[in-house]
């Protein structure tokens, strides 16, 4: 009856914590259901992007390294009993011994700081995940934003030529440059079509992907959650602001210590574990009863192995660990030399593009003298796809500029400073 209760409690204890777990998880995934503005999305995706869940969840995984490391060996009990007969007298032995294993030469502690530079690295790379979801949203967004303005360009193309090959077909007889003419628009007007499609297709897919990181569905009012175009680049510091906040510098800093604390089990796992314990014997010879009283002890002898190849391994492991935390201090440094020029060449180059308005205004009166019949149409077309390429150009210039801008912000350390982002977004 007891034993009923008992396992019916626990039972229920058992299904209470699945239930808790279950609406821990729901909570998470119902966390970010409503987004309204690109910061919303960065912060849903910071928490919800695969990669950064991966990697939480091995950071979690490894905060318990250190408590499975600095766990004692349980004792092993052993009894060994006999029976017999001598001379019509029964014979009984009985003995027990309980033995204890003792680590020498430091291998518990150098299991505990094995398991904690583990923890660091976890969590380095977690810095990683999250920095490259970061990234990853924040060109999507920007490209989602760049798709938007090129499809108004094109679809203005489309219905300017949509319109002109329809003057031409309502005409009767056309001559012969007419009819060269119709033809020309016919096929720009393909090609423009072809185009608007494959940037549909890229914008639907931007959008599922966002949808699936974020867990949630955006609204069609794009203009709601979409980045505007930088009219205002920021400067930036010839010098990191603090380069040791690097995740790359981070992690190899934890591969270090990683490399250390196996060189020092390694030089631990030269010395053999110790094996002690009470012994205790009870004989008993027909009435006589006999008690003894012991010490057991059990040492291995190093004889065959003194853990020299291990330990020369692990050592070249600690030197390589070292000097590739050097070579990457070096190429974080020489990394963001390079992402501040680049960044600096090309701000200055959309700085001296021409004014997008100016440009417009340019195409409107390129279409008027064209309706005038002052403009030949190959002119016609090719002012279109003159604002088309200076779009385009002008958006995988603004693409490497905020790529540059954000991964020096991460080199220094600030990408998720919250007021750095209430000054981008």
């Amino acid at each position: 009856m007891i034993r009923n209760i008992l396992i019916g409690t626990l039972l229920i204890a058992s299904t209470e914590a699945a239930a808790e777990v279950a609406s821990a998880s729901s909570e998470q995934l119902t966390a970010c259901a409503t987004v309204k503005t690109a910061q919303d999305i960065l912060n849903c995706a910071l928490e919800r992007h695969p990669a950064v869940i991966r990697a939480r969840i091995e950071s979690q995984r490894s905060s318990f390294g250190e408590s499975k490391a600095s766990a004692f060996t349980n004792p092993e009990a052993a009894t060994t009993t006999t029976y017999g007969k001598s001379l019509g007298d029964k014979l009984w032995t009985f003995e027990g011994s309980l033995n204890q294993k003792i680590e020498v030469g430091g291998k518990r502690s150098s299991r505990i700081h094995i398991a904690r530079a583990e923890a660091e690295k976890a969590g380095a790379n977690l810095q990683k995940a999250r920095e490259s979801a970061f990234l990853e949203v924040i060109h999507t967004l920007n490209r989602h934003r760049q798709i938007h303005d090129e499809l108004e360009i094109i679809n203005e193309a489309v219905e300017a030529f949509g319109r002109v090959q329809g003057l031409y077909k309502g005409r009767g007889r056309l001559s012969a440059e007419q009819e060269v003419s119709s033809e020309i628009f016919s096929l720009a007007l393909g090609d423009h079509k072809l185009r608007r499609n494959n940037l549909k297709n890229e914008k639907d897919e931007l959008k599922r992907r966002l949808e699936l990181i974020i867990g949630a569905e955006l609204s069609e009012e794009e203009e709601n959650y979409l980045p505007a175009f930088k009219t205002h680049w920021p400067s930036l510091n010839e010098i990191a602001v603090d380069i040791n906040k690097n995740s790359e510098l981070l992690l190899a800093q934890a591969e270090l210590k990683v490399a250390e604390a196996e060189f020092k089990a390694a030089r631990a796992d030269s010395w053999p574990d110790v094996t002690i314990g009470p012994t205790f014997v009870w004989d008993r010879d027909g009435a006589n009863d006999i008690y003894r009283y012991g010490l057991n002890l059990n040492l291995p002898l190093p004889l065959w192995n003194l853990n020299r190849a291990g330990r020369a391994y692990a050592e070249q492991g600690k030197l390589l660990a070292k000097q590739n935390l050097e070579i990457t201090g070096r190429e974080v440094n020489s990394e963001r030399r390079q992402l501040l020029e680049k960044y600096q060449s090309v701000v200055e180059a959309i700085s001296s593009l021409p004014d997008l308005k100016a440009l417009e205004k340019k195409h409107s009166r390129v279409e008027k003298l064209f309706d005038q019949g002052l403009v030949s149409t190959s002119l016609f077309i090719e002012a279109h796809r003159q604002i088309q390429e200076f779009i385009k150009t002008r958006n995988e210039e603004e693409h490497e500029a905020t790529d540059a801008l954000w991964k020096i912000h991460a080199v220094d350390g600030r990408m998720f400073e919250e007021a750095l982002w209430k000054e981008s977004f």
